[in-house]
Formats: structure tokens, C-alpha cells, sequence
């Protein structure tokens, strides 16, 4: 199967498709996107259809060498020897919904659209599907006429000519971050407050694990205040990096730059934060005007030392 991201001619409901060859989402083309969707997803060439002659890709070769691009007006010759998956440049979508997509090929041997409450601008075509060509250019409108519609669980987004230059395409990722948020607190309070920030984020030209070190900074902080007999501060720092240590991972979906590094990283600066708000604790607990000289407080004392050596344990096992 061959991936086409269209770029010229009319969409499956009469937009002209150039119209959108400008639009972007956290600094990267909507047509970019969804060809490094395709190279995450394993995918070694994919087709651009487009009245551009020449067109390079930056973050794309920089992240995918290897990954070739047919650049093309057309895509009637294509299908000779390929089935054809093609996705219009003006439909937003993250990989779970790609994921979907292929799921739905894999489940049928015939021609397709997806459909949601209007047409998503995806279109499955088997090899020899017979394509006529208009004014040189192909009718993509008059082919999903005539094809099946398969209804998607999760589908993408099209955005429309009035959606142009409007934040309609960021707001529809972000919206299926928050859906996959597990956790009733950090569902309904935190990614409340991490989503605008990240918003804001995806503005600035800085990389996600930028954010990750500084969150980390302030995590890590938490335990100092605790040492230092502020507890109240200590908690209140430590539930702060709670709910930024989220921008980092929804920045990065949102500008895929998700990596192995990444993810590494994040966790071990986690890791860091817990060990060091365990220690100010334990520190904190020797302070008698918090916890008296009592048995409950040598208890206590004593539960702590082993959580952390519970957790070092953790760390090295």
C-alpha cells in the first residue's frame, strides 16, 4: 500500500485543496505531519501530489533520512501498482486515528471513504481502480461517489476553508491528549491547567526535554522545602511539577517529537523528584514542632527509612 497526501485539485466536498498548503500546527504544515505520522508508523515511501514542483521537508529528513517522497501532479499512475491510501492535506490526525485507519483497511478486500458526521477526506482505493483525470488534475469528489463509507471509532478532523488560520486543528489534538488521560485528579484538575500551558508552548521554538530538565528543577526543589521545615511548600512545589511534568509529553505529541531520549529522561527526572521529596521528608519528621517526641513519631520515622530504602531498591532492581 502507497500513502498519497493530496495537495492540488478539489477535496470530497469541492475545497480547493492549495487553499491549505500553508496551514500549520505548532510550526509544521498539516501535508509534513501526516507524512511523519506515515514514518513513524513504519512506513518507508509515500506520495505528495502537489503543483509544487519541489518541495523539501526539514524535520522530516532530518528524522526519517531514508524516507523517500514521490513528489507527483497525479496519482492515476500510481494505482496501476499500489492500492492507495489517500489522505487529503487539510485533515488533522495523530496516530491512534492512523492506527484506525489501517485497522479498517485490514478488515476489508474493497474500495473505501471514512465518514464521521461529514466526510474525513480519507480514501482507500484497491490496485486498478479506474481514476479519469480533469483538467490534468484528479476529481477526488467524483471518486468517493462511488466507494463504500466506513464509519472510524476515532476519526480525524477535516478542517474547512472558514477553519483556516483559526486554532481549530491545534484545539482537536489537544482535545484527544486529554481523552487518554487516565487518573480521575489528573484528568479533571491537572490536564485543566497543563493543556493552556502547553498551548502557549508550542509557540515558542523549545524542545520538549528543555521543559522536561526545568520541570524536573522544580520537582526535585520539593524536597529542599521539605528539609527546611516547609512542608506546606514543599507539598504545594511538588503538585505544581505534577501538572507541568505533563507539558513536556503534550508538547511533544503535539510538535511529534517524541523520543526514546525523551522518555528516558522525563522518567529518570521523576524518579529524582520522588527520592528527593522522600529524603526532605524523613528530614522534616526530625523537626518536633511538626511530630513530637512520641513512639508514633519514631514509628514514623522508622516507616520512612524503609520507604526509601523500598525505592532504592526499586531503582536498582
Amino acid at each position: 500500500m502507497l500513502p498519497i497526501v493530496l495537495c492540488n485539485g478539489l477535496g470530497v466536498d469541492s475545497e480547493p485543496l492549495k487553499s491549505f498548503n500553508n496551514e500549520e500546527i505548532a510550526n509544521l504544515k498539516i501535508y509534513e505531519r501526516t507524512l511523519l505520522n506515515l514514518a513513524q508508523e513504519g512506513f518507508d515511501e509515500a506520495a505528495l501530489v502537489s503543483d509544487i514542483d519541489k518541495i523539501y521537508f526539514k524535520r522530516l529528513r532530518r528524522k526519517f533520512p531514508d524516507f523517500k517522497v514521490i513528489q507527483s501532479r497525479t496519482f492515476d499512475h500510481l494505482i496501476k501498482e499500489n492500492d492507495l491510501l489517500i489522505i487529503q492535506n487539510n485533515v488533522v490526525l495523530n496516530k491512534k486515528q492512523l492506527q484506525s485507519i489501517f485497522a479498517a483497511i485490514q478488515n476489508t478486500d474493497r474500495s473505501f471513504k471514512t465518514v464521521s458526521d461529514s466526510n474525513d477526506g480519507v480514501i482507500f482505493l484497491k490496485n486498478g481502480f479506474a481514476i479519469e483525470l480533469e483538467n490534468n488534475l484528479t476529481n477526488i469528489k467524483k471518486i468517493s461517489e462511488n466507494i463504500d463509507e466506513f464509519k472510524l471509532d476515532d476519526s480525524p478532523k477535516k478542517l474547512s476553508i472558514d477553519e483556516l488560520k483559526t486554532n481549530v486543528g491545534r484545539d482537536f489534538l489537544f482535545d484527544h491528549i486529554s481523552k487518554n488521560v487516565s487518573g480521575w485528579f489528573s484528568k479533571r484538575v491537572n490536564s485543566k491547567i497543563s493543556i493552556p500551558i502547553s498551548k502557549i508552548l508550542i509557540k515558542v521554538n523549545i524542545h520538549p526535554n528543555i521543559i522536561t530538565f526545568f520541570v524536573g528543577l522544580i520537582g526535585i526543589s520539593c524536597g529542599f522545602f521539605y528539609a527546611w521545615h516547609m512542608p506546606l511548600a514543599g507539598a504545594l512545589i511538588l503538585q505544581l511539577a505534577t501538572i507541568l511534568d505533563r507539558c513536556d509529553g503534550e508538547v511533544a505529541r503535539i510538535k511529534l517529537k517524541e523520543s526514546v531520549f525523551g522518555q528516558w529522561f522525563d522518567t529518570a527526572l521523576d524518579q529524582i523528584s520522588y527520592f528527593s521529596m522522600f529524603v526532605g521528608i524523613s528530614m522534616c519528621m526530625n523537626n518536633p514542632k511538626y511530630f513530637l517526641f512520641t513512639y508514633d513519631h519514631i514509628l514514623y520515622k522508622q516507616l520512612s527509612i524503609l520507604n526509601i530504602l523500598l525505592y532504592l531498591i526499586f531503582l536498582t532492581t
